[in-house]
């Protein structure tokens, strides 16, 4: 049974079932047609609410607690009138302490907005009872949360001259009285005069543990998988190849699974569970490890989803930032899209596919499959040239045949002749016996 989107003051990517193609190769990948077998599949369901804000504090840390300066998040906020989707557990009012973008570049270099991602590590149980499940293996959603802050301009501070530190705004006595609005899926932070802070959402990602299924996947081959969309040589530069995106249904029907460069997905039986479901403590662990390696936890509260933007120094840069290619993607898709579901579900699954491959050398699955994939071969497209150089070998024939008859009517006497011709004397019986 399907669950309803999530459609007030909310965005909800639904669900949306991936399958793991299982090899190593890209080359196996790109020239399959027809799978039919078992394979991994994956239901990352995403939605965002705005948060109710019960207390807010953005304070200036000097790096006593983090060991990074900066102005840094203090909130406890909860999600409302959701219980019936998310459980109670997810329900409650949760406390983030993170680093929010206090210096950046302005619009005319960057288009990225100062986004921060907010999470922490907490062993939160994932709901099994009476919550929302996965229609496709009638497990919990086993949602896990985070939060994404926009920093409003007036957070953005300077840097001192010279090699000294950024210089945060001054603006305490703004922050101490917020007030906040909702905007669909965004909750606004507002000083008195109505000067934007921030801006919030959060989200929630279905983590349900991957299982195997028995699917076909039929389709057509690709010449090739998509590239980077951010130049390595370059962070700061972004290509205009887009295929990553189209390949998640980005700026392209999701049903044109031809021109985004994907198979048809057709789940049968399953799911066969890699472990029991009565075996709650190792659920329960097994859940908190997946999420941790998707999402890791960093001593600053979250990670830096801006990309470009420039940082205060390189600590926080290697600390803080994410990979260039995973800011990319979310502030592509946030800026096509305005979806912070949808840009944040595309950053998970893209991590997701990392670890699937980067650990399948080491399992080596084996299965009994049916599959198709293309061959390149080299066809004629025009038949100009072809017809020339058929009928050039012709001519040769013609010629050829022509030269050997003419040869045998004509010539009386020639070298081969000759030599034929004493081979036949010494050999021939009459000669024999004159010996």
């Amino acid at each position: 049974m399907q669950t309803p989107l999530r459609i007030d003051n909310a965005v909800d990517t639904g669900d949306v079932y991936r399958a793991m193609l299982p090899y190593d190769k890209a080359s196996d990948r790109t020239t399959l047609e027809y799978y039919h077998g078992p394979a991994v599949v994956i239901n990352q369901r995403t939605a965002c609410f705005p948060p109710t804000f019960v207390n807010t504090s953005i304070q200036w840390d000097t790096g006593e607690r983090t060991g990074i300066n900066g102005l840094y998040l203090n909130a406890t906020f909860a999600v409302e009138n959701q219980t019936d989707f998310l459980g109670k557990e997810l329900s409650k009012t949760v406390q983030v302490y993170c680093k929010l973008h206090n210096i950046w570049n302005d619009t005319k270099t960057s288009r990225n907005w100062p986004t921060a991602l907010c999470n922490e590590l907490a062993m939160v149980e994932v709901s099994s009872k009476n919550v929302t499940m996965n229609p496709l293996s009638g497990l919990s959603y086993g949602f896990r949360y985070l939060t994404l802050i926009n920093s409003g301009e007036v957070l953005n501070g300077r840097f001192e001259s010279g090699m000294g530190s950024a210089i945060p705004p001054d603006l305490q006595k703004e922050l101490d009285n917020l007030s906040y609005r909702t905007d669909g899926p965004w909750t606004l932070a507002q000083t008195a005069n109505g000067t934007e802070v921030l801006n919030a959402t959060m989200c929630f990602i279905s983590q349900n543990l991957p299982h195997k299924f028995n699917v076909t996947m039929t389709g057509k081959a690709v010449a090739s998988e998509p590239t980077f969309l951010t130049e390595l040589s370059s962070l700061t530069v972004l290509r205009n190849d887009t295929g990553v995106l189209r390949q998640l249904g980005v700026g392209i029907s999701p049903d044109n699974t031809t021109g985004r460069g994907t198979l048809d997905l057709e789940v049968h039986s399953g799911p066969y569970l890699w472990i029991e479901l009565d075996g709650e403590v190792s659920i329960q662990s097994a859940c908190l490890e997946l999420w941790v390696t998707l999402v890791e936890f960093s001593t600053l509260g979250g990670w830096s989803l801006a990309g470009n933007i420039a940082f205060n120094d390189l600590t926080t840069t290697v600390i803080w930032a994410t990979h260039s290619e995973h800011a990319a993607m979310f502030q592509k898709i946030l800026h096509e899209t305005g979806n912070p579901a949808l840009a944040l579900q595309a950053v998970m699954f893209r991590v997701y596919q990392m670890l699937y491959y980067d650990w399948l050398p080491i399992f080596e699955p084996t299965h009994e499959v049916t599959t198709i994939n293309a061959q390149n071969v080299v066809v004629p497209q025009q038949w100009t040239s072809f017809i020339i150089a058929i009928a050039i070998l012709i001519m040769h024939f013609i010629l050829t045949a022509l030269t050997l008859v003419l040869f045998a009517k004509r010539t009386q006497s020639s070298l081969l002749g000759n030599a034929w011709q004493a081979v036949s004397q010494l050999v021939s019986p009459e000669h024999t016996r004159s010996w």
